[in-house]
């Protein structure tokens, strides 16, 4: 995710994917990423359905 200094960026619809990053950099504020994560019980220790 990038937080950005603008509502659109100034690139047009035919831009290419380097030029896009190139004009993303310059005004991004801010980035993160999204790590999903989730839990699986051990070989073994499944539960029973009730």
């Amino acid at each position: 995710m990038h937080a950005v200094d603008v509502a659109r960026l100034p690139v047009d619809d035919d831009a290419s994917v380097a030029y896009l990053h190139l004009v993303l950099l310059g005004h991004t504020l801010a980035r993160a990423v999204m790590m999903p994560t989730c839990e699986a019980p051990a070989i073994g220790q499944e539960k029973e359905a009730a």
